[in-house]
C-alpha cells in the first residue's frame, strides 16, 4: 500500500490537529466560562450596591415619617394646650367639638403621612425587586452565552477532527488507487512482454 514514513506522518498530522483542535476548545470554554462567572460576580456587586442605598432611602422615608409624626403631635398638643386654657370660656358641647375635630384632624394626617411613607417605600421596594430580577437575567444571559461559546468551539474541534480524519482516509484511499494502478500497469507490461 504506502509507505510506513508516509503513512506514519499522515496518521500523527491527523492526531496533532485533533489534539490541537481539542486544546482549542477547552481553552474557549474555559475562557468562557470565567467571563460569565466574572460577569455574574459584577451583577451581584452592583446589586448589593443598588440594594443598599435602596435601603438607605427606606431608611430616610422612615425617619422623615418619625419627624413629620413627631412635628404633627407637637403641634396638635399646643393647640389642645389651648383649648384646655380656654375650657373655661367653652360650654362642654363646644370644648367637646372642638377636641374631637382636633383629634380627627391629627389622626387624619397621621394618617396621610403613613400612607405616603408606606406608598414611597413600596414603590422602593419594587425597584429592588427589579433589579434583583435584572440580575437574574443577566447572569442567565452570561451563563447561556458561555454555553453557546463553549459548544460551538466543540462543534468546530468535532468539525476539524473529522475533517482530518478524512483527509488521512482519502490520503489512504488515494495511495490505494495508486498501487492499484501502478499494479494493473505492471501486470499489463507483463502482458504484453510475454506475450
Amino acid at each position: 500500500m504506502c509507505d510506513p514514513v508516509t503513512l506514519g506522518l499522515m496518521i500523527a498530522s491527523t492526531v496533532a490537529t485533533t489534539a490541537q483542535a481539542s486544546s482549542q476548545a477547552k481553552q474557549t470554554a474555559a475562557l468562557a466560562g470565567q467571563q460569565a462567572f466574572a460577569e455574574a460576580e459584577a451583577a451581584n456587586r452592583e446589586l448589593a450596591l443598588f440594594q443598599k442605598e435602596q435601603n438607605r432611602l427606606i431608611a430616610e422615608e422612615q425617619a422623615r415619617e418619625i419627624e413629620e409624626q413627631s412635628d404633627l403631635q407637637r403641634v396638635a398638643n399646643e393647640k389642645i394646650g389651648e383649648l384646655r386654657a380656654a375650657e373655661f370660656a367653652l360650654s362642654n358641647n363646644s370644648l367637646g367639638s372642638l377636641f374631637f375635630e382636633e383629634y380627627y384632624n391629627i389622626g387624619k394626617d397621621q394618617t396621610r403621612i403613613s400612607q405616603n411613607v408606606s406608598d414611597r417605600i413600596s414603590a422602593i421596594e419594587a425597584g429592588k425587586a427589579s433589579a434583583q430580577q435584572s440580575t437574574i437575567n443577566r447572569q442567565q444571559l452570561a451563563f447561556n452565552q458561555a454555553v453557546n461559546i463553549s459548544t460551538q468551539a466543540a462543534q468546530q474541534a468535532q468539525a476539524q477532527t473529522f475533517s482530518s480524519i478524512s483527509s488521512l482516509g482519502g490520503g489512504l484511499g488515494a495511495e490505494r488507487t495508486r498501487v492499484r494502478n501502478e499494479k494493473a500497469q505492471l501486470k499489463l507490461v507483463k502482458g504484453l512482454v510475454v506475450s
